[in-house]
């Protein structure tokens, strides 16, 4: 059986070799699991709202296993990755372990692919669900920007499209704020990618959205996820060495509270690989060092976990890794 994604880079570290971002390349990570243990669910998402499919595997999910933990791999183009994540937790009365990362095709921005064994979709999510009483999966999503500046309002925006912060248009507020885009033009990675919005949430922490799209057209910038009008923003620090120290340190924390682990998932955006340079092998090396066991993973054009307070959500620029841990022999 297989569960599949297409990415943006592949990922593999298992502390012998100093490279662990790939191009162009197939990573994958070998699990003997027994079959009744774990089950994989492929589906087609095409002309079907995000929260709708979201509703559909998670309906599947919970007739998989009494408490199943999910990974998902989800469309990287059309899925809302936040809509999506909502439905499938919609179907569940207490929260599960549910990680995951929006498939990728090397910065193409054409067309993204899941597959299974038997089947694959441009318009879809896989599904790779372990029964939580043979396999414990836990992980944690972190991003180590620090917020900047005043909290600020989205004055005007539709879906992941914004027009205006605190009632200026969304470019010219970069550009007063952050000292311009660098003459960035329509369609190209663009400054907003390094400097993310923090959106904060009403609970009270904050998921980055990552500029994708400068639409000179339409003086907006698109973003890798919903960013609601009336919502509360910051922009975020710069990329640097202590964006890493950061995500270290959040590692180090879930380390301390998960040491055991048989192997690992890295779910890593892409736009943090495009910021931090040769700096994200440095984090991935780190990571895999802390459990010294396998990690494999991809770098994706969003990202689904628990956060360090306990919340799951969807995210850009940031990294969620997942323990593997079996824990009851057959």
């Amino acid at each position: 059986d297989v569960f599949g994604v297409s990415s943006a880079s592949e990922i593999m570290s298992d502390g012998t070799s100093d490279d662990s971002v790939f191009d162009e390349s197939c990573t994958g990570l070998l699990l003997d699991v027994p079959r009744s243990r774990y089950s994989i669910g492929i589906f087609n998402g095409d002309g079907i709202p995000s929260f709708s499919l979201g509703e559909t595997a998670g309906e599947w999910a919970s007739k998989s296993f009494e408490r199943p933990s999910l990974l998902i791999g989800s469309s990287g183009m059309t899925a809302d990755g936040e809509q999506l994540t909502k439905g499938i937790l919609s179907k569940f009365s207490n929260p599960i372990p549910i990680f995951g990362g929006l498939a990728g095709d090397d910065l193409q921005l054409r067309e993204t692919l899941v597959f299974s064994g038997k089947d694959s979709t441009t318009h879809g999510v896989i599904c790779l669900a372990f029964d939580s009483d043979y396999i414990t999966v836990q992980g944690v999503a972190a991003s180590g920007w620090q917020p900047i500046g005043a909290p600020k309002r989205i004055t005007k925006s539709e879906g992941n499209i914004v027009y205006e912060i605190d009632g200026v248009p969304v470019i010219d507020a970069y550009e007063r704020y952050l000292g311009g885009m660098n003459n960035q033009t329509t369609n190209s990675a663009l400054a907003a990618s390094n400097y993310p919005l923090q959106l904060i949430r009403p609970e009270g922490y904050s998921v980055l959205r990552a500029g994708l799209v400068v639409d000179t057209e339409r003086n907006a910038i698109i973003y890798g996820g919903t960013v609601p009008e009336g919502s509360t923003v910051r922009f975020s620090t710069p990329p640097g060495t202590t964006i890493i120290k950061a995500a270290q340190q959040a590692m180090e924390s879930f380390h301390n509270h998960q040491p055991n682990a048989d192997a690992l998932v890295l779910f890593s955006c892409k736009g943090r690989h495009n910021a931090l340079g040769p700096g994200i092998e440095d984090e991935i090396e780190y990571f895999q060092k802390l459990w010294d066991v396998p990690l494999a993973g991809y770098c994706s054009y969003g990202e689904i976990g628990y956060n360090e307070e306990g919340y799951c959500d969807y995210y850009n620029n940031t990294c969620v890794l997942v323990t593997l841990k079996e824990h009851k022999s057959e």
